[in-house]
């Protein structure tokens, strides 16, 4: 596969800051996490990698191109 070749994977991963502790009433901070790869595999490891530290993925949603 060359590099101008269309990925086949987009994956989208909402990511959330992990609490202080279990009490709650926190205000979170949450973003998202846009990959896009060959394979759903590579593409949930490169999500990984770009979560901050403190932070969680909480939801992924994924696009087969």
């Amino acid at each position: 596969m060359t590099e101008t070749e269309a990925r086949d994977v987009t994956l989208y991963a909402t990511v959330q800051e992990i609490p202080p502790d279990h009490r709650g009433g926190y205000t979170l901070g949450r973003d998202e996490l846009t990959v896009e790869d060959f394979d759903y595999d590579q593409a949930l490891a490169a999500a990984r990698r770009r979560v901050p530290d403190g932070w969680r993925i909480i939801s992924l949603r994924v696009e087969r191109n």
